[in-house]
């Protein structure tokens, strides 16, 4: 498989939406450009729509009934529809104001609010909300200066014990996969060319003033089969996320126990504020 065209990177990108001088990887407004258009041509979810819900199905296991819930960066709101039937209420905020049109377009529940937000500059008091929200968000984020700004603004409106779940996609996980699909030839795997991936390394230290790393969820079992051996098994064909195997991968990643955790390349990290 040829991760070129598997992952969206920035000449791929220019070459479909015309106007190079437009796209700043290194610019806010080149982002959220990106994710407007996608709104508007419904392409804003993940491709590989299984991994988007083990994502949203391991965010569920950490609500509870009575929470009141951020999700920073909800896009179009897939995540937080499904949230909301557990917790007692819910706001999603985002920077593309058409994925925030397209989210109030839908049917939605009652306790959930759909705002035109920025994730570095929160409109909401201190210690307003018992679990904030982020999936592939802070990666979307130009740099890491305003990826801590967020934990920052994310620390403040949270109430004291609340807890920051951190889905994000991490650089360990990446190389593991790389140096595993090289031993086989395969392509590497090159992240969107507009996201600045978390290296826990160097990211967790810089804000262990703010939060504790309470526990993780790892989706390492579903990366490894689906980024590692289903292209493996369908070789020289291109993998397909609606093949069987990331079904069956899927089904193996529900399980509690994970094989492959080193191989997980999105994660939640379960952040207690401090």
């Amino acid at each position: 498989m040829s991760n070129k065209e598997h992952w969206n990177k920035l000449d791929d990108y220019k070459e479909i939406h015309g106007d190079k001088k437009s796209y700043d990887p290194n610019h806010t407004e080149s982002v959220r450009k990106i994710w407007n258009e996608r709104g508007k041509t419904g392409k804003e979810k993940l491709p590989d729509k299984l991994q988007h819900q083990l994502e949203v199905n391991s965010l569920i296991t950490q609500i509870s009934k009575s929470d009141i819930v951020l999700d920073a960066g909800c896009g179009s709101g897939f995540s937080s529809r499904q949230i909301s039937r557990i917790c007692s209420e819910i706001v999603g905020i985002d920077f593309a104001k058409e994925l925030i049109k397209k989210a109030n377009s839908l049917d939605k529940p009652s306790n959930v609010d759909f705002q035109f937000g920025d994730i570095t500059n929160l409109k909401f008091v201190d210690n307003n909300f018992d679990k904030v929200i982020t999936q592939r968000v802070l990666i979307n984020l130009v740099n890491e200066e305003n990826q801590l700004i967020a934990v920052e603004e994310i620390h403040r409106v949270l109430k004291e014990k609340g807890l920051f779940l951190m889905l994000e996609t991490n650089s360990q996980a990446i190389q593991n996969l790389n140096d595993a699909r090289a031993n086989f030839n395969l392509d590497p795997i090159i992240p969107p060319w507009h996201n600045k991936v978390i290296d826990e390394s160097t990211f967790f230290p810089k804000i262990k003033h703010l939060f504790d790393l309470v526990d993780e969820v790892n989706l390492g079992n579903y990366f490894l089969i689906t980024r590692l051996i289903h292209p493996l098994l369908v070789f020289p064909e291109k993998p397909s996320y609606d093949n069987e195997i990331n079904q069956i991968a899927f089904n193996i990643a529900e399980k509690e126990v994970s094989f492959a955790k080193d191989f997980s390349q999105a994660k939640l990290y379960v952040l207690q504020k401090l």
